[in-house]
């Protein structure tokens, strides 16, 4: 019984190439990445909702009509750090290409037909790690204006808790 395990294990064995493992192995580094470019989507867009609602709430901090020029200071403070948080996240939203694919349609040639798998495999494979590498630049971007929106997002918040506090103690 021991043997029939050994022989079925070497005939696949033989039976399996590299390029199957690269092809495989890349397949998965590609699912990975575009998860990764998802899931930086999603952080971005939920920064860019509380961005937005900073924003909205700093209309409502008090200002020179409390009579306090600090309040007013502080208030353009918010708003210009968050705008300026908006800003950052929506140029990391931009659309990117995705790299060079291989289209199904061009797969159905009658040229890809005559080729061996391993063929097939290869070609697709090396689509996969230019697109990689375009996903890979994409999420260093992304991760970049994420990072400065939330030191932004931090700096707003921090001056909108001030603004808060000056009012609370200093106005009557």
């Amino acid at each position: 019984m021991a043997d029939d395990n050994i022989h079925y294990i070497i005939e696949d064995a033989n039976e399996s190439t590299n390029i199957r493992l690269a092809y495989e192995y890349t397949e998965s580094v590609y699912k990975a990445r575009n998860e990764a470019l998802d899931n930086l989507n999603g952080r971005l867009g939920t920064f860019l909702g509380f961005g937005g609602l900073l924003l909205r709430f700093a209309a409502d901090l008090p200002g020179i009509n409390t009579g306090c020029l600090t309040c007013l200071i502080l208030k353009v403070i918010v708003c210009g750090f968050s705008a300026a948080s908006i800003f950052a996240i929506a140029t990391g939203l931009t659309s990117n290409s995705i790299g060079t694919i291989v289209k199904p349609r061009e797969l159905m040639t009658d040229y890809w037909y005559k080729l061996s798998d391993e063929r097939y495999r290869a070609y697709i494979t090396n689509t996969w790690v230019e697109a990689i590498e375009v996903f890979e630049e994409a999420a260093i971007k992304k991760r970049k204006r994420l990072n400065i929106a939330i030191w932004l997002l931090a700096l707003a918040t921090i001056a909108f808790a001030l603004d808060i506090i000056i009012a609370s103690v200093f106005t009557p």
